[in-house]
């Protein structure tokens, strides 16, 4: 009887991986577009649409950047913070402990929450030249391994 079993439970393995693929594949990816036609003034935009459900989220920006040696992201340089849902700006607030973090309470219904920011930039620009690093611009939900976060980068040109 344990020969029967064993082609079917390999069966079932096969189905619930190849199911549960397809389901990670079809994660939205969180939509980051970057604008740096103000590059000549220091600052850098962020358009930031994030896939959400209903509910409590803490979205967090990079606190340890790959080749440092202590957490240098962006925190202290994120200015000009605001959430929206349908075009319309929702309260939000950062972590009383983590300042990395920022709380927001998504109404239930709500399938998109767009982020804007602004960064100020104090290297790696001059006049005619803007070095973009994406961890600068970046919000992304707190708690979930980055590998499994998609991520869809786009930019506006400075013209």
């Amino acid at each position: 009887m344990h020969r029967f079993r064993f082609p079917y439970l390999c069966l079932a393995l096969v189905f619930f991986t190849l199911v549960s693929a397809s389901v990670r594949a079809q994660k939205r990816p969180i939509e980051i577009v970057a604008d740096l036609s103000d590059a000549p003034r220091k600052v850098y935009h962020a358009d930031v649409k994030l896939p959400v459900t209903s509910g409590p989220l803490v979205l967090t920006t990079p606190q340890w950047i790959p080749g440092n040696h202590r957490p240098t992201g962006p925190v202290s340089d994120i200015i000009g913070v605001v959430f929206a849902i349908d075009g319309k700006p929702i309260e939000w607030r950062r972590d009383d402990v983590d300042m990395y973090q920022f709380h927001v309470n998504i109404p239930a219904g709500t399938t998109t929450l767009h982020a804007h920011l602004d960064c100020i930039v104090t290297g790696r620009l001059s006049q005619k030249m803007a070095v973009l690093e994406w961890e600068k611009l970046l919000l992304y939900p707190a708690h979930t391994p980055v590998r499994d976060i998609p991520i869809e980068p786009g930019d506006r040109a400075a013209t």
